[in-house]
């Protein structure tokens, strides 16, 4: 079968392997025919070997979440403690009465 640019059974691929991927071409054709029984046709593989460079979109999607992600930890981590200071203040505002309470008891008790 040839490969067309408008057939939908052909199959072309992009791989991101080592330099060996020039080596391991005919098998990777053979691996796909034989597991796509021919239906697919492989048309072309490519060996991606260098890297791309990150794009200007690219640092600013990233510097915007790490803000995002920098700005909810923050939040997270004073609405912790603001939680600990308000659980620690209505304990010593119970114990205090209960403090009051014993003692007005002890002095009911001693007369």
């Amino acid at each position: 079968a040839k490969c067309t640019a408008n057939s939908p059974e052909n199959l072309k691929i992009a791989l991101c392997l080592p330099v060996s991927c020039a080596k391991d071409q005919p098998r990777l054709y053979s691996f796909l025919s034989e597991k796509s029984n021919d239906v697919v046709h492989v048309c072309g593989i490519e060996c991606a070997r260098m890297k791309k460079e990150k794009s200007p979109f690219f640092w600013l999607v990233n510097s915007a979440l790490f803000c995002l992600l920098s700005v909810s930890l923050a939040v997270s981590v004073v609405d912790f403690l603001a939680e600990k200071k308000e659980a620690i203040r209505q304990e010593q505002e119970t114990s205090n009465k209960h403090i009051d309470y014993t003692r007005h008891v002890d002095i009911r008790n001693t007369q």
